[in-house]
């Protein structure tokens, strides 16, 4: 998603489809966004220098969103944010088990 305010820049929407987001607002409609303070301080207002990961890596894109709202509706709010994370860490920690017992269990075939 990129704004007018921030042509430079595009801001990861997570947690929600953001095509549903973009289709339900209109033209010159003001859209409040909440995101992380260091990245609003270091990219957009600059008022704390940027690191050099942030220089030489993503320097275009403002990180996780962590809430969307216009004047009218609230699309996704921080306490959004954290379920779906949560979601998400729930099938990371799957698919470490899974990879950790295929590993175990290769390991033990080549041993007999």
């Amino acid at each position: 998603m990129n704004t007018k305010e921030y042509p430079k820049f595009t801001f990861l929407v997570n947690g929600i489809d953001a095509d549903y987001f973009v289709s339900n607002t209109t033209a010159n409609e003001t859209i409040y966004l909440t995101i992380n303070k260091n990245e609003y301080e270091q990219k957009l207002s600059k008022e704390t220098p940027l690191t050099f990961w942030m220089k030489h890596n993503s320097y275009n894109q403002i990180g996780n969103i962590y809430g969307i709202r216009t004047n009218n509706l609230t699309y996704f709010t921080p306490n959004d944010y954290v379920e779906a994370t949560k979601k998400d860490a729930k099938w990371g920690y799957v698919f470490v088990v899974v990879c950790a017992l295929c590993l175990i269990y290769e390991l033990q075939k080549k041993q007999k």
